[in-house]
Parts: C-alpha cells; sequence; structure tokens
C-alpha cells in the first residue's frame, strides 16, 4: 500500500458564518487525511456579524490548526473569496468547504 504525503488545502469562504464557522472548523480538523496534512483558508468576505472575530479566537483555542484567516475589506462575493483562498493556497491538492455545511 502506497502512502500519500502532501499537503491539502482546504479554502472556507464566510460570509456572516458567526454561528457556523467554528463548528465546521472543528468538523475539517477532525477529517483523517492519513499522511496528508491539511492547511485551512479561512476566507472572511466582509461580513457584517462577528464572523472575523469568531475566526480569530477559533484560531488562538487551537494553535496546533494550520488555520489562514483572510479578510475582505468590502463584500466581495463567494466567487472573489475562492480566488483570494487559492491565491493563498499552498498545498499539492485543494477544495473548497462551504462555512455553512
Amino acid at each position: 500500500m502506497t502512502s500519500r504525503n502532501g499537503t491539502l488545502s482546504i479554502i472556507i469562504p464566510a460570509y456572516n458564518e458567526e454561528s457556523t464557522i467554528a463548528a465546521i472548523l472543528d468538523k475539517v480538523i477532525r477529517v483523517d487525511l492519513g499522511n496528508l496534512k491539511k492547511e485551512i483558508i479561512v476566507v472572511n468576505d466582509h461580513s457584517s456579524d462577528h464572523t472575523r472575530e469568531a475566526v480569530e479566537r477559533y484560531i488562538k483555542e487551537n494553535p496546533a490548526a494550520d488555520i489562514k484567516l483572510m479578510n475582505h475589506d468590502k463584500n466581495r462575493g463567494k466567487g472573489t473569496a475562492l480566488q483570494t483562498g487559492i491565491s493563498q493556497a499552498g498545498g499539492d491538492y485543494l477544495i473548497v468547504q462551504d462555512a455553512d455545511f
């Protein structure tokens, strides 16, 4: 059996997801990918709620998780949020995970 190595970049575009973002991050972190590492990139698309603060708090409470937070200075839409995340991704593989499940 061949072992997989490398990193999976997980892009999570988020807009007004204060109530769900911690739960989705918990789920993403718990997924066992074997030898594949995870790089999580949350792109906050200028949420009008406390999504940014919720992610910042989550990062502080989970320092071992590789989570990057990118913040847009104005709402630009999901497509641009994805582009921002992809431009920051350093993994060998990439997937998108919606923040609202």
